[in-house]
C-alpha cells in the first residue's frame, strides 16, 4: 500500500498525504500502522533498524527498501544511482542504517530522546537583517524573529542571494532543476545553470539526524548536474555543517561547502 501512494503521488510526497491516500482507497487504516510502515521503508530512517523486518545486516535491495527522505515528514522513491548504496550494517556490535561508500560504510545516527529537566535552557541569539540586531527565536519552528515577524531564513537567503551576485557578478534565482527523473527546487540558479546551490539556515543540535539526511540528499543531487559551480552555503550555525564535512568529507566530489555569516556578511568556504 505504501509504495502503491508514493507511485500515484507522483513519486515523491509527504507522510500525510500517504496516509490520505490509503484512508480513501483502503477505508480506516491505524495512522500509526501506515507511519510504522513509511520508517520501516525509507533506506536512511536511522530508526528503522528497531523494526523486526529490518533486525539482520543486509544491502537495502529488498521489497522493503523503496523510500528514501529527503526532509522531516517527506519521502521519494529509492534510487540508489541517485542516492547512494544504502545498507543495514552491524558495526561495534550495533545494528546501524548506514550509506556505503566504495569499502567505506557511514553510519547514521539516530535521535536522542529529548529529556526533561528543570534547568534552564540557553538561548542563542539570531541576527535579523530586518530589525538589525540580535534576536530571540521564540519559536524554532515558525523561525520568525520576535520583532518584526519576518522568518529570519527567508532574510538570510535573501541577503545572501544580493551578496553572492555581487561577489560572484551572476544573476541567481530559485529555480526546479530536473536531474534525470527526479526534479529539485534549489534556491540559487544563474540562467546559463553553470551556477547551482542552495541555501541552508541550520541551528545545531545533538545529533542532527534530518539535517545530515537533507545535505547528503543535496550533495548527491547537485553531483549530477552539470553546473561548473556546486555549492550548498549554511548560516546561523557553523557547526552542522562543519560536523558534517568531518564524518563524510569524501562524499562531496565538486561540492563546495560555504558558510554565511549575514550580520558581518563574510563568506568562508568550508573544508
Amino acid at each position: 500500500m505504501i509504495k502503491e501512494a508514493v507511485e500515484n503521488l507522483g513519486g515523491a510526497t509527504y507522510h500525510r498525504d500517504i496516509i490520505s491516500y490509503i484512508k480513501k482507497k483502503y477505508g480506516s487504516v491505524n495512522e500509526n500502522t501506515i507511519r510504522a510502515q513509511i520508517t520501516i521503508c525509507t533506506v536512511n530512517m536511522p530508526s528503522r533498524v528497531n523494526f523486526p523486518e529490518n533486525n539482520n545486516p543486509r544491502k537495502c535491495n529488498s521489497r522493503y527498501d523503496f523510500l528514501y527522505s529527503v526532509g522531516r515528514g517527506e519521502v521519494i522513491l529509492y534510487d540508489p544511482s541517485i542516492h547512494g548504496e544504502w545498507e543495514i550494517a552491524n558495526i561495534d556490535e550495533k545494528l546501524v542504517v548506514a550509506q556505503r561508500v566504495g569499502s567505506s560504510l557511514y553510519p547514521l545516527e539516530a535521535r536522542k530522546k529529548k529529556v526533561k529537566d528543570s534547568k534552564v535552557r540557553i538561548q542563542r541569539a539570531v541576527y535579523c537583517p530586518a530589525c538589525m540586531k540580535d534576536v530571540i527565536v521564540k519559536n524554532e519552528r515558525s523561525g520568525k524573529c520576535p520583532f518584526c515577524d519576518s522568518k529570519i531564513s527567508d532574510l538570510f537567503e535573501r541577503e545572501l542571494r544580493g551578496f553572492l551576485q555581487h561577489k560572484w557578478n551572476v544573476s541567481l534565482r530559485p529555480k526546479i532543476v530536473r536531474i534525470r527523473e527526479v526534479k529539485k527546487s534549489f534556491d540559487f540558479v544563474s540562467d546559463d545553470m553553470n551556477h547551482i546551490g542552495d541555501a541552508k539556515f541550520y541551528k545545531s543540535l545533538d545529533v542532527p539526524a534530518a539535517k545530515w539526511s537533507t545535505i547528503a540528499e543535496y550533495v548527491w543531487l547537485l553531483q549530477f548536474t552539470t553546473a561548473r559551480y556546486k555549492f550548498l552555503i549554511f548560516g546561523r550555525d557553523k557547526d552542522v555543517p562543519q560536523r558534517w564535512l568531518n564524518r563524510y568529507r569524501s562524499l562531496i566530489g565538486d561540492v563546495k561547502f560555504y558558510f554565511f555569516d549575514h550580520k558581518s556578511r563574510g563568506l568562508q568556504a568550508l573544508t
